[in-house]
């Protein structure tokens, strides 16, 4: 750990600038909703424990988010930085989350999210925050279409071609997610939120939703209640062709350390192969549909994109 901590201070010095208290508290931004969730995951595990966990079978970090977080909390340990602590202050939405980000200046600021980002979407921004090495490589993400358990003539699809009469939603504030959809040929695109996206499925304004494989089945719910069961069309999947990050502000005063020491720790995992089965055990990466046929998205343009 001691050589580990003097790594950290070498790629200070190297960027001109002072070290801070290895002691420090950091505010990260996390989503509102699952700061709480977070922090019962924390109790459950013990600070140490977190730091230490080598098993990532938890149904708690079946949610990204929250696996997200805990790399971060992981990374520091393993660059060394014992003592740091995360305060996560919550946030609603995570255009704020950004804006907030490029602006911040002062250690009563936020200096970095604790949620990765598609690396296109922080390329706009990359002026201003420090972009660090990628958690989850494009080769490693696929999405499924995911259906109503009981419909099925979608059921049957089995080519990208069977696609094409179909619907989805998703959103274009999801840089990568978006460019994808739009990019397999399908009729039509709707633009909206997730809360639109499961509103529009269960009224039928849809035919699916992509998601990541983390679960192969899960239950999405309409704003006035309705409940619908989903499940993937067999045997298909979708590339994502982006990498995701963490970005730290570069005008924080704790943002040439954050990053450097996040980095460490995110290269230490990523070499050691400690990314790689935290994701696969969270099923981020799901050896079940390593065999099924993959969707390459080759274009931009679909046949008619809408506003919902």
């Amino acid at each position: 750990m001691f050589l580990a901590k003097r790594a950290v201070l070498f790629f200070c010095l190297l960027g001109m600038i002072a070290p801070i208290s290895f002691s420090q508290t950091f505010k990260v931004a996390v989503s509102a909703e699952k700061r709480d969730a977070y922090l019962e995951f924390r109790r459950n595990n013990g600070n140490d424990g977190v730091k230490l966990l080598t098993n990532y079978n938890d149904p708690a970090l079946k949610d990204r988010e929250l696996l997200d977080i805990l790399i971060i909390e992981q990374a520091f340990f393993r660059a060394g930085v014992e003592d740091a602590k995360l305060e996560l202050v919550p946030y609603d939405a995570i255009e704020f989350t950004l804006s907030d980000l490029r602006e911040a200046d002062s250690e009563s600021d936020i200096v970095a999210t604790s949620f990765s980002y598609e690396r296109k979407k922080l390329n706009k921004i990359k002026e201003e925050v420090y972009i660090t090495t990628a958690v989850i490589e494009s080769k490693d993400t696929h999405y499924g279409f995911f259906v109503d358990k009981q419909n099925s003539d979608i059921l049957e699809v089995s080519s990208q071609e069977d696609l094409q009469d179909y619907t989805t939603m998703s959103s274009s504030l999801w840089s990568a997610d978006w460019e994808a959809v739009t990019g397999i040929g399908l009729g039509r695109v709707l633009d909206g939120s997730w809360g639109e996206q499961q509103d529009a499925l269960i009224d039928g304004d849809t035919d699916f939703i992509i998601r990541p494989f983390s679960r192969m089945s899960l239950t999405i719910t309409h704003s006035d209640g309705t409940q619908m069961d989903l499940i993937p069309i067999p045997n298909l999947k979708m590339a994502l062709p982006s990498t995701r990050h963490y970005p730290i502000a570069k005008r924080h005063p704790q943002g040439r350390f954050f990053n450097a020491a996040l980095n460490l720790g995110l290269i230490k995992m990523k070499k050691d192969g400690t990314i790689l089965r935290a994701l696969k055990q969270t099923n981020y990466i799901n050896d079940d549909v390593k065999d099924w046929t993959t969707i390459e998205p080759v274009t931009q343009s679909v046949l008619g994109i809408m506003s919902f």
